[in-house]
């Protein structure tokens, strides 16, 4: 296979599935498709085109070259976490659980899940879900046999449990589950990267394991931000040890118990106050004991040739100072706290507690002694235009709005807000409404996240919803606004 072609199907693969594929797996590719170009007489071109269009087609390829190693029980500290400290909660409070095996392969995490629940809860109290994109490996999943290999030392203290579920053994001393037990498990085959997740109901607990290493930092949040939607308030994320530091997601906060990390779903909507609170009086304090800016100073100072200027301070850039606010929401460790961007970020932090508190006009006023010179323009007047729309003053908001829009065209949070604020004719807010698609489209194709903060616990796709269906309206006749 020659290089261009290969480079050209690996991208495909990523562009549908978000894998990067690796040396093991490069093999396997190059295999399978000069086996098609050869069963089809095609040329390379030909072949690339074709796998672009026919999704059984490219379904074999993916179920050729996925890797699929599992067992049961595997990494068994995360069960052993469940038994000893989660399941324990939901038996004590009468509560149903709904767990879900994402990547489930053949099946062994997903049983294993279901025997684990089955020894300490009701049937009626608990569903398992399991998902993979390869529909070979559900297949062998579906049919519930499994040789040594499934059972290894690892998860080995657990095995027991699988008497609650097996049949017994084949001729071939291969362990058998009951087909009843398997026929209780939802299993569906399931793009992660590109499907959607809205037939499956929110989950109190999902296992995303060996699934992210294989993903550029992108397609990473793009899938985490997936899972994350469908995870109930509270509810847990569980990935594979060397995986938890590779998730940043402001709703999710990393958790320990006993050396053993995991991920919970805050809520969306309640920051922490106790930190909050206290970052709040810390930077007051740091307020009035700093000195004040050099564009400041209440009077001009002179400066000898022995002093040393210092460089003046270049505000950060907005996508650095989103990102890091995020960092810090999500309970991320920083290395640069000492910083000034850190501590730019750590204000707006203590301004969005009041704002999510309710404290409009506490919020209002430590907005006024945030020097503005220091900020991103655009996420400035953002924050100040919908702190006023909030508080009700529309033409101070919309000022405000207008101004960030007016540094950053593409920011398109305060282009939406500005359309609460707009008094303008229908076809003007057609127009914004256009404008604001493209721009959120554009925003979800690029698997950013650095506006998350900003959407009051909801995520792109619900604002871009939102959009559509007002534009739609508007183009109906059915309405003069939007609201």
């Amino acid at each position: 296979m020659s290089y261009p072609l290969e480079q050209s199907i690996t991208s495909l693969i990523e562009e549908k599935t978000g894998i990067g594929t690796i040396p093991i797996n490069e093999l396997n590719m190059e295999s399978f498709i000069n086996r098609r170009i050869t069963q089809k007489q095609w040329k390379p071109g030909e072949y690339l085109s074709f796998l672009g269009e026919d999704k059984e087609e490219f379904q074999a390829l993916i179920d050729f070259i996925t890797i699929n190693e599992t067992y049961f029980f595997r990494e068994e500290k995360s069960f052993r976490f469940l038994e000893k400290h989660i399941i324990p909660s939901y038996i004590r409070e009468g509560k149903s659980i709904n767990v879900l095996s994402a990547g489930c392969s053949t099946g062994e995490e997903a049983l294993s899940l279901y025997a684990l629940l089955m020894n300490s809860l009701p049937e009626a109290l608990f569903t398992v879900h399991a998902l993979d994109i390869n529909q070979q490996v559900l297949d062998h999943f579906k049919k519930g046999v499994y040789a040594g290999k499934a059972l290894r030392k690892d998860g080995q203290e657990h095995h027991y449990l699988l008497d609650r579920i097996k049949k017994g053994q084949d001729r071939e001393g291969r362990l058998c589950i009951d087909q009843r037990i398997i026929e209780k498990i939802n299993i569906h085959r399931t793009n992660l990267f590109e499907d959607s997740f809205e037939f499956l109901p929110p989950m109190d607990l999902i296992f995303l394991k060996n699934t992210l290493i294989y993903m550029e930092s992108r397609n990473k949040h793009k899938i985490i931000d997936k899972f994350t939607r469908h995870l109930r308030v509270g509810g847990l994320l569980i990935t594979a040890a060397p995986e938890v530091a590779l998730i940043s997601h402001p709703q999710l906060q990393v958790e320990e118990r006993e050396g053993y990390y995991f991920l919970r779903k805050r809520d969306p909507r309640t920051l922490s106050r106790q930190k909050l609170q206290s970052t709040l009086e810390e930077n007051t304090l740091r307020t009035q004991d700093a000195p004040q800016p050099p564009n400041r100073l209440p009077h001009r100072q002179e400066v000898t040739t022995d002093q040393k200027k210092e460089p003046p301070f270049t505000p950060p850039k907005e996508e650095e100072l989103c990102l890091l606010i995020t960092d810090i929401l999500n309970n991320s460790c920083s290395l640069q706290k000492e910083n000034q961007t850190h501590q730019l970020a750590e204000k707006l932090v203590a301004l969005l507690y009041l704002i999510e508190s309710g404290e409009l006009s506490r919020a209002n006023s430590s907005f006024d002694d945030l020097p503005a010179e220091l900020f991103p323009s655009s996420l400035y007047n953002y924050l100040g235009g919908f702190i006023a729309l909030q508080m009700g003053d529309g033409k101070k908001a919309s000022e405000y709005l207008a101004s960030s829009l007016k540094e950053n065209p593409r920011f398109w949070p305060a282009r939406y807000f500005s359309l609460f604020s707009l008094e303008s004719s229908r076809a003007r807010k057609e127009s914004e409404l256009k404008i604001l698609i493209d721009q959120i489209n554009d925003y979800i194709e690029q698997n950013r996240i650095d506006y998350q903060f900003l959407l009051e616990g909801f995520n792109a796709r619900y604002f871009l919803e939102i959009c559509k269906n007002g534009l739609a309206k508007l183009e109906k006749g059915t309405i003069n606004g939007h609201r």
